[in-house]
């Protein structure tokens, strides 16, 4: 039993100084890609990222208020990659983004830490030139929604039976991107809000803030 009791406090101990060896961080394996980093406003842009020995991963957009170099100002969002190695996004707004991917280890005794950055310059270009939803006000109460056909370019708003004046009537429309203009067939550019005559039906441009254009036809109905 003596030789038992002085093997077993040498065992603990040797576990104990084992358990307690300092590791060093890593990052060892640690890597991001992406496919495009030219994309449309509104399209999922996605990442592929190797955890490696990385502890932790954080994601930085490049949008207002999550910038890598404004650290800590600015704060990422931490992945969670333990059911997947990819990650997406999108941007609405035109512009140029940078996006950062940031790995970082402590190691086991977390005096030091190791950290890896990839960073990933996303052109996005916003040729958005769709109508989301268009409205005609009757009164101050009252009002009704058009119907909007993506694939004509076109809007129908139907006037409830015995309407008789169709004119000067305030419209308001909500576009597909905040960064897209409208304009009459004058080319004078129109806010939601405007008056428009609906005793016929007329046109509208579209105009996305990376060129593209669109024609749509506001087409008025009486209901029988």
């Amino acid at each position: 039993m003596k030789t038992y009791k002085a093997i077993l406090p040498v065992f603990s101990l040797t576990i104990l100084i084992l358990s307690c060896t300092k590791e060093p961080p890593s990052i060892d394996g640690f890597n991001a890609t992406i496919e495009n980093t030219d994309v449309d406003a509104g399209s999922p842009v996605t990442f592929t990222i190797n955890k490696g020995d990385a502890e932790f991963i954080t994601f930085y957009s490049g949008r207002p208020g999550s910038v890598y170099e404004n650290y800590p100002v600015d704060r990422g969002l931490q992945l969670d990659l333990q059911y997947s190695n990819t990650y997406s996004t999108s941007y609405n707004d035109q512009g140029q983004f940078t996006a950062s991917v940031v790995a970082i280890s402590y190691g086991n005794w977390s005096e030091d830490s190791k950290e890896s950055v990839r960073n990933f310059t996303i052109n996005v270009t916003d040729n958005r030139i769709g109508i989301l939803s268009f409205k005609v006000k009757l009164s101050l109460t009252r009002e009704i929604r058009g119907v909007i056909n993506e694939d004509a370019h076109t809007v129908t708003v139907t006037f409830p039976s015995g309407t008789t004046s169709l004119t000067q009537k305030s419209s308001l429309f909500v576009l597909e991107s905040a960064g897209a203009k409208i304009y009459d067939a004058g080319g004078t550019e129109v806010l939601s809000g405007v008056k428009f005559d609906y005793t016929a039906e007329f046109t509208l441009k579209v105009v996305a803030r990376g060129g593209a254009e669109q024609i749509w036809t506001i087409v008025p109905v009486v209901a029988p």
